[in-house]
């Protein structure tokens, strides 16, 4: 079982004053998660395609949730589930321009 914080001392500092929010942790998440985006992007780029593995390699823990937001902002990415070393994984591509007509165009008009 997990240890139970004191909740008299979560969000204070030693000496009971109230901790305030700090917009440093904010910006050096939004770096992170943006170069995870074009750390994948360029993968993509240049081998075609990239596997949970191969992300994680890169120091990329949740590729799932890059593709997501690469997804947000319209990138047309595929994902197809394999075998590798024993494990199912994921394996992430850009559509063709075949899989994206026979989708109908949806989630955005042009493949990046």
């Amino acid at each position: 079982m997990r240890a139970k914080r004191n909740p008299a001392l979560v969000g204070r500092t030693k000496d009971g004053d109230k901790v305030k929010s700090s917009r440093l942790f904010e910006d050096y998440n939004k770096n992170v998660a943006e170069k995870q985006r074009e750390m994948l992007l360029n993968h993509l780029n240049i081998h075609g395609c990239v596997s949970t593995l191969e992300a994680r390699e890169m120091g990329i823990l949740s590729p799932n949730s890059v593709v997501y937001r690469l997804r947000a902002r319209g990138y047309r990415i595929k994902t197809v589930k394999v075998i590798e070393d024993g494990h199912r994984i994921a394996k992430y591509r850009f559509m063709t321009k075949e899989e994206i007509e026979a989708e109908g165009g949806k989630n955005g008009t042009a493949s990046h």
